[in-house]
């Protein structure tokens, strides 16, 4: 299916936004419109967490303009809790390192700067599909197995408008239309065959 996994370690430095005591935070983050939360740590400003939260990705591969919103919250008993820092966090690096450990500046509300960080880990598990379509290799027709067909077609029109009456046999191993003997025993197997058409070890037999 594939995950997501975010490791919250611990929070450093958190706002204290309480008159009396001290803030009680906690750890929001949401990705794809679904929202993971922590335990709320209470009365610490350096709260450590450890916990992990989980989003499934439900076999679609996580895409370089993915990211995740990261929020730290005091919790209220009575009233809205309060945004204590915030950031983004983009997920394009992760998708190639597959597991990645972060120390996060965040901002407050304005966007403003705080001397407040949080240290998580992501690790991405990509679902089977994208796994065996990343190890699959070429695609038929494109890249280099593409390109190699395209050249070799190419060379084999320019070498018959070379020798455009000495067209003489038809090498059913590797496709290529052969020559006469000189010129077939000597350029052809010698360079092109041989070093160029890997694999195909026939020769003219005019």
């Amino acid at each position: 299916m594939g995950t997501l996994e975010v490791w919250v370690e611990n929070a450093l430095n958190v706002p204290n936004v309480e008159t009396f005591g001290k803030s009680d935070p906690y750890v929001q983050v949401e990705f794809q419109g679904v929202s993971q939360k922590t335990d709320v740590i209470k009365g610490e400003l350096n709260p450590v967490f450890k916990q992990r939260l989980g989003f499934e990705l439900q076999n679609t591969a996580l895409k370089p303009g993915d990211e995740l919103k990261v929020y730290l919250k005091d919790w209220e008993m009575v009233g809205r809790n309060r945004l204590l820092g915030q950031t983004t966090v983009p997920l394009k690096d992760v998708i190639k390192t597959r597991n990645q450990s972060l120390t996060l500046a965040l901002v407050d509300g304005n966007s403003r700067p705080t001397q407040c960080k949080l240290c998580i880990t992501l690790t991405y598990n990509p679902p089977p599909s994208s796994d065996s379509s990343e190890q699959s290799g070429r695609v038929i027709g494109g890249g280099e197995e593409g390109e190699f067909q395209r050249s070799k077609k190419n060379l084999t029109k320019s070498l018959l408008s070379f020798f455009p009456v000495h067209v003489h046999d038809y090498c059913f191993c590797c496709k290529f239309l052969q020559l006469c003997p000189i010129v077939c025993n000597v350029f052809i197997y010698q360079i092109l065959i041989k070093n160029i058409y890997r694999g195909c070890w026939r020769y003219c037999t005019c």
